[in-house]
């Protein structure tokens, strides 16, 4: 039950009615006794100034943000942490010390502790990144800080790929390429990341994973109960793949420890976890019915 001393949470998005966010965050806050309220605010583009003002100036404790407004909040906030600023896309903002509005980046680092727990290797690996919006050059900067050998960022969209890759060519020592979606450029690649929301609809992948070598990893950032078709395409082929739903829960972890002040343990991870799992069983379930 809520109270006048409880604190409001929220992701924002468009759409954003899919998180699981809510339930996770929920979970973990009853876990640990915190009165905190975490709720799911579809906010359209051309609103999300007037949002942002409106939390602000109702004391929100903290929010994050999802497709499609990571990197349009950017010009929104106080002040920017030095990932975020690199990056040019925030996915958690929270309030310093003087109330201040403060925007970071915690995708690139969720990331990296997802593929660290799921035991993907990054040092030495060549890498292909699909997209070229906030959530791969979260994508990009995961690897880089991980030590990847190479990085090729592919979009339809070639100069937004481009220009991500110079943009962060400068951040990380690194090499970071771009090209457009040919499937060429994935025959040398030990791991590809899907950083588009392509698939989160059921839509088939925008590459043919069929030109990956034998051994290497698909990593898709879309998170659901069942395989997404880029990742059963991968497994049909016999290379490992690993859903999003990982990164979720981690970068989801990073924002709780950012807004309460302390470390989360393995376990408060793994209540997380199963709360989202739990929500998207509701969520199937709830489609299914007449």
């Amino acid at each position: 039950m809520s109270s006048a001393c409880t604190r409001l949470y929220a992701v924002l998005g468009a759409p954003v009615r899919h998180s699981a966010s809510p339930a996770m965050h929920t979970a973990l806050f009853r876990r640990l006794g915190h009165d905190g309220v975490y709720v799911a605010l579809e906010v359209p583009p051309a609103r999300l100034a007037e949002a942002v003002a409106g939390l602000d100036a109702a004391g929100i404790a903290g929010f994050n943000v999802t497709l499609p407004h990571k990197e349009a909040v950017a010009a929104l906030l106080d002040h920017l942490d030095p990932l975020a600023e690199q990056l040019g896309s925030v996915n958690l903002v929270y309030r310093d010390s003087r109330g201040a509005l403060r925007g970071d980046n915690v995708d690139a680092i969720g990331l990296l502790d997802a593929l660290r727990a799921a035991r993907v290797p990054v040092r030495g690996r060549r890498c292909v990144v699909l997209g070229a919006g906030g959530a791969a050059a979260a994508a990009v900067a995961a690897l880089a800080l991980g030590g990847a050998q190479a990085i090729r960022v592919l979009n339809r969209t070639v100069p937004r790929a481009q220009a991500l890759a110079r943009r962060l060519s400068v951040a990380f020592d690194v090499p970071i390429t771009a090209g457009g979606l040919e499937d060429a450029a994935l025959e040398a690649a030990q791991l590809l990341i899907n950083a588009t929301s392509v698939g989160l609809k059921g839509e088939s992948p925008p590459i043919d994973v069929a030109h990956l070598p034998k051994g290497a990893t698909v990593y898709d950032m879309v998170y659901s109960l069942e395989p997404t078709p880029l990742l059963r395409i991968a497994r049909g082929r016999g290379l490992r793949a690993v859903d999003g739903l990982g990164m979720l829960v981690h970068q989801g972890a990073r924002s709780a420890e950012r807004w309460l002040g302390r470390t989360l343990d393995a376990a408060d991870r793994a209540s997380m976890r199963r709360a989202v799992r739990a929500a998207l069983r509701r969520r199937c379930e709830a489609s299914a019915s007449p």
